[in-house]
């Protein structure tokens, strides 16, 4: 899995900080939240809105900023948390009233530090929102297509969260939205398990959430509507990494020793047949004609200290040269 969860963001306090709960206690553990909003020109609205959050020391810091304070920061990152949720179903046939609570899912924008402009000016300060990911996909893509033609797709994406020890590790989960050729090009690309690298800005919306449910008292089955908020990635490119493969030192490691060993192996039988070659010259490479003299002058010289060794041996000086003259053609 990659580690990169990089976000960017400057714009105006728009709410007063707030203190939340982070736990199924209710406890509050220096947490706080706050909207900020990013005027954007290119938007139709002119501009974002997404909450905030802060933990630890920098919730303390956050607590003093006042609505109408710029904030700049690029130390931002999407988490993912799991959370047990409450849903009241009323049945309206017959009115049965139950509670159920369910595991559900929610991205938080987490900001780990930001620095303060007091009271700025609106007029002279544009926002920014820059969302920088890179991680595997770990669901299918959903496709949709409008009626007008354009695509739309989305999936998630897992991403090591960032500064989690190796035995702390883990991942979160935020959402990939894109549209247009960047949608049909993911449809007919991205499976499941490949690495992607995405480049967009950070959305926050609220949608309409149902929940089926059937009445243990009549039967009757319906669904159950709940607002919820959730927070995702806008895509502007999507760049498939799907054939990037990554060694660990390990494999590196042993692959340099069998390199050396075949290299060590490679270099003795050299030897070998070196050292099977009576003469010291090398038929490969073009010899000239003095060379080829000392070489039929070291041949007489071995058949005068060597009279009994006929084996294979050549008998005469035209038998040499011939012998000499078929090597070098070659």
């Amino acid at each position: 899995m990659a580690k990169l969860n990089a976000v960017m963001l400057s714009g105006f306090v728009f709410t007063v900080p707030r203190e939340i709960p982070v736990d199924s206690t209710g406890n509050y553990y220096k947490a706080v939240s706050f909207d900020i909003t990013i005027e954007r020109k290119r938007l139709i609205n002119g501009f974002d809105k997404l909450t905030v959050i802060c933990y630890n020391d920098t919730a303390e810091k956050a607590k003093t900023l006042r609505k109408g304070d710029y904030i700049i920061s690029d130390e931002v990152e999407l988490r993912t948390t799991n959370y047990k949720r409450t849903i009241e179903y009323i049945c309206p046939q017959c009115h049965h009233y139950e509670e159920k609570e369910i595991n559900s899912e929610k991205t938080e924008i987490v900001v780990r530090d930001y620095a303060v402009i007091p009271r700025a000016r609106p007029q002279s300060l544009l926002g920014v929102n820059r969302a920088l990911m890179m991680g595997n996909a770990c669901t299918p893509v959903d496709y949709f297509r409008y009626p007008s033609g354009r695509g739309q797709a989305q999936f998630k994406l897992a991403v090591d969260r960032t500064g989690m020890m190796k035995r702390l590790q883990h991942a979160d989960y935020p959402f990939v939205l894109m549209y247009g050729q960047e949608a049909d090009y993911v449809k007919e690309n991205l499976e499941v398990g490949n690495l992607v690298m995405v480049d967009g800005y950070v959305s926050q919306r609220e949608i309409k959430q149902k929940f089926p449910y059937i009445c243990p008292d009549c039967g009757n089955g319906y669904e159950q509507t709940e607002d919820n908020k959730i927070v995702e990635v806008i895509a502007y490119r999507i760049n498939l990494l799907k054939y990037v493969e990554t060694s660990s030192v390990k494999e590196i490691e042993d692959k340099r020793k069998e390199d050396l060993e075949n290299v060590k192996s490679y270099n003795e039988e050299l030897k070998a047949k070196e050292d099977e070659n009576i003469f010291d010259f090398d038929l490969n490479e073009e010899n000239s004609e003095k060379e080829v003299d000392d070489a039929i002058s070291e041949i007489k010289q071995y058949k005068k200290d060597n009279p009994d060794d006929d084996d294979g041996m050549l008998k005469d000086d035209d038998d040499i040269s011939n012998f000499l003259d078929s090597i070098f053609e070659e």
